[in-house]
């Protein structure tokens, strides 16, 4: 039998010198759902809620450095349009990202298109969408650079960097704050689709060794 979430995430904790408050809010949102993971997860439509998840997740090793990677990615490809066909960095950052994923370039090769696709937002200051979608890409490629930390902190505020970004995209073409909000629900939708699966599987290994 399945252990209730909000009872796994007690058992998780906070990291020392983390707000114990957030904490419990989470615990307690967790709660109603029992032990249907996929369901609380599904409805967690907030965001630092679910960052939070997924900081304590990586912080225990039950979540994927790799996993978190592919969530920025397929949260970042969507603003890619809003590029200019004639700057190639921010395309060639994401590009270096799927490449690294495949094992098929060195940790330095994205660092370096991480510069570059940041490089490239500083060429459009006036062009507020372009600077925007650049930075979102330059993000997701952080979180590859970021693998270094144990506590999972800049992975996640790097994944709430690239939402902010999408969602500036938006701002800078003066899209309503009806729709900027709808953009901020889809973003974290895009790498919930990643990253719930992962979380479920990462939870059922945790409850096993506990049990």
């Amino acid at each position: 039998m399945r252990t209730p979430l909000h009872v796994l995430l007690k058992r998780l904790g906070p990291r020392p010198g983390f707000s114990p408050k957030i904490a419990q809010e989470l615990i307690e949102w967790a709660a109603p759902y029992g032990a249907d993971w996929e369901r609380a997860l599904a409805d967690c439509n907030a965001q630092e809620r679910f960052m939070h998840i997924v900081r304590e997740m990586y912080r225990q090793r039950l979540l994927s450095h790799e996993a978190v990677v592919r969530a920025a990615l397929a949260c970042a490809q969507t603003v890619l349009v809003n590029v200019p066909e004639d700057e190639p960095r921010p395309r060639h950052a994401l590009y270096t990202i799927s490449v690294w994923s495949a094992g098929g370039t060195p940790l330095s090769a994205v660092s370096s298109a991480q510069r570059d696709a940041q490089a490239a937002a500083h060429r459009y200051r006036t062009n507020y969408a372009a600077q925007a979608a650049a930075l979102a890409c330059s993000h997701a490629a952080y979180v590859v650079v970021a693998r270094g930390t144990n506590s999972g902190d800049a992975l996640a505020r790097t994944l709430s960097s690239v939402i902010a970004s999408r969602a500036a995209v938006l701002m800078a073409k003066n899209e309503s704050a009806k729709q900027i909000a709808a953009d901020e629900v889809a973003a974290l939708q895009d790498i919930k689709k990643v990253l719930i699966p992962e979380i479920i599987q990462g939870l059922s290994n945790y409850s096993q060794v506990e049990a």
